[in-house]
């Protein structure tokens, strides 16, 4: 239990059994606005890296401001100082743990049945869905070694890129080299999810400008020897490290009021042009193969697309809107109509999702021209608004008259 609980990853791991760790790794405090903000201490051992997902943050934002959460974390490290012993010069403890309330929880097990006694013996948890939570809102992170670059391409974590042997092995004695980059392991994942979702922001003090980054376009290939210890000067080898968290919590919908302006417009469709707004959905965009740009690069939090669906004078019209909130790309908003277009996009709109990520954040316009023909579908471009994702209100009602003025072509 504890293991599916908090052991995710291998530094995280490693500060259960240190005690007061939590504390001393990150300063908790509130914004102007009395959400909590989460800094990471200079010196904390928890890697950029893994701050720069947001399943991790979500995650570590649960262990370090849900009150039941935390206990059951320190737990660990308080049952391990009370219960430790030496023998023959090592130090041996019977691991304990205090688990959080579950009730609710959905359990997921593998293991075996005994239908004559009533009784499974359970072999492995492989999923908890519904934690409870006391966390609410957006929480932002602040770290030392965020940098929002301005004027080149944006980094991940530290900018290294590891290019993995066609074989390694683990080596679990030897320290890892500071200046070499960490190699991803495969692990099995642990599905989690909560019960009550929230946002956390990845969030800069500091601006670069920069005309390109260190490490971009560089690799590293790594020996085929891997570490799984902590980086040391001293260490010689390059790191491995797992991170086994699938988060399945359902909360595209905490990213509605990235589309406010959007939202607004649509309004105005149904106000004064007569549409009727049959439903509205927000869904993470998937990554595809190497890609980043199912995260905005700012916040590091999922991309989204909004899917509209709307009647007017008896025609069915779709509209597409992806956040591009951090100036990733400039992309249209896309209108479709067209006879048994409904049934066509929800049997492929996985597909068109694919073919967005697939042209880092492009229409699939090749895809519409064979379904739809060329009359069917069209980019409304936005107004121009110095922020990104967000417009005057006065522009609203005239981009709403654009897609008013489309609609009405036959």
């Amino acid at each position: 239990m504890a293991r599916v609980l908090f052991y995710h990853d291998p530094f995280l791991a490693r500060l259960s059994l240190q005690h007061n760790a939590l504390m001393e790794d990150f300063f908790l405090s509130k914004n102007d606005n009395g959400q909590p903000v989460v800094t990471v201490r200079e010196g904390a051992e928890y890697p950029i890296t893994y701050f720069n997902q947001d399943d991790n943050r979500r995650f570590l934002t649960w262990v370090l401001l849900d009150s039941a959460a935390r206990a059951s974390f320190e737990s660990i490290s308080t049952n391990l100082v009370k219960n430790q012993y030496q023998k023959n010069k090592y130090q041996y403890w019977n691991f304990q743990f205090t688990p959080p309330p579950l009730d609710g929880v959905d359990i997921g097990l593998r293991g075996w049945e005994d239908r004559e006694s009533k009784s499974f013996f359970v072999w492995e948890i492989i999923s908890l869905n519904g934690l409870p939570s006391e966390v609410t809102g957006e929480i932002d992170f602040f770290h030392p070694g965020y940098e929002r670059q301005v004027g080149g391409k944006p980094t991940v974590g530290d900018g290294k890129q590891a290019q993995a042997p066609d074989q390694y092995e683990l080596d679990d004695d030897e320290l890892s080299d500071t200046d070499k980059a960490t190699m991803g392991l495969a692990s099995e994942r642990v599905t989690i999810s909560f019960k009550t979702p929230f946002i956390t922001n990845r969030v800069s003090r500091k601006i670069k400008s920069v005309s390109n980054v260190f490490g971009a376009d560089e690799t590293e290939v790594l020996d085929s020897r891997l570490s799984t210890n902590e980086k040391e000067d001293s260490g010689e080898l390059p790191g491995g490290a797992w991170n086994n968290i699938d988060d399945e919590t359902d909360d595209a919908h905490l990213y509605l009021g990235k589309f406010q302006s959007f939202i607004n417009m649509v309004d105005v469709l149904e106000l004064a042009h007569g549409y009727e707004i049959l439903s509205r959905e927000i869904i993470k965009l998937p990554r595809v193969g190497e890609g980043k740009k199912h995260w905005l690069s700012d916040t590091q939090n999922p991309r989204c697309m909004a899917v509209v669906n709307l009647r007017h004078t008896n025609q069915n019209i779709t509209l597409f809107e992806i956040d591009t909130s951090d100036n990733a790309a400039k992309l249209s908003t896309m209108m479709i109509k067209g006879a048994n277009k409904d049934v066509w996009i929800s049997q492929n709109l996985n597909q068109v999702m694919v073919e967005i990520m697939k042209k880092s954040l492009g229409w699939p316009t090749a895809l519409f021209k064979t379904a739809f023909t060329k009359d069917g579908f069209a980019g409304i471009p936005h107004p121009k608004s110095k922020n990104p994702g967000s417009l005057p209100p006065e522009e609203i009602g005239p981009w709403a008259q654009r897609f008013a003025n489309w609609a009405s072509r036959s």
